[in-house]
């Protein structure tokens, strides 16, 4: 992996182009992508799954906790 400096986003944009090309062929894409928008209906979806993933990660006890730099990190697997 190597960082590409850029002011805008038409500077790299035929190398975001061919990074969805090799991509495709590790990722599915007959189906249509995922994404969240900021409509309405999107946002209620991101808050269910956000909700749905405090709630499992709140049940559940951390795998492990890790110190970074000073501060804990609790480590979940699912």
């Amino acid at each position: 992996m190597e960082d590409v400096p850029y002011v805008n986003g038409g500077e790299v944009a035929d190398l975001y182009a061919a990074a969805v090309v090799s991509d495709s062929a590790v990722i599915d894409t007959s189906v249509e992508r995922c994404f969240w928008a900021d409509s309405a209906r999107d946002r209620g979806e991101l808050d269910r799954a956000v909700g749905s993933a405090k709630r499992a990660i709140g049940e559940s006890a951390p795998a492990r906790v890790a110190d970074v730099d000073g501060s804990p990190y609790k480590l979940f697997y699912f």
